[in-house]
């Protein structure tokens, strides 16, 4: 019979051993494969509300070049879901692919956009 200290640490290591969050691939029109983590509506004190995509990237998040071309790729699809919920505000969030076994890190940069009064949109 084995011993229980090994019988936890095997169910430690199967329930916390799976590389991160969970991941939903979401097709965009242009074809390319979104990893989103999450979206949450997200509200301010001190500002108007926002609609938050997580997703995951292969880039580093030190890549800010690399970076703002994706999230550019990902807001013209992306924004269509804040229009949609009557928000001004939207987030990108990009986080990269979790690293380690049993604790994982990573990084992750967010971009945010606004629309103006004239109903266009930036970034900030």
């Amino acid at each position: 019979m084995p011993k229980l200290p090994s019988i936890i640490l095997l169910l430690l290591l199967a329930a916390c051993g799976t590389g991160g969050p969970p991941v939903q691939t979401v097709k965009m029109p242009n074809g390319r494969a979104l990893k989103v983590l999450n979206i949450t509506r997200m509200s301010f004190s001190n500002d108007a509300p926002a609609l938050m995509l997580n997703y995951q990237t292969d880039l580093k998040t030190s890549d800010r070049p690399a970076l703002e071309r994706e999230v550019e790729e990902i807001w013209t699809f992306f924004r269509t879901d804040v229009e949609r919920a009557g928000l001004t505000r939207g987030i990108i969030r990009a986080n990269e692919v979790p690293k380690g076994f049993i604790l994982t890190t990573g990084t992750a940069f967010g971009f945010v956009y606004h629309r103006g009064p004239d109903g266009s949109w930036s970034r900030q």
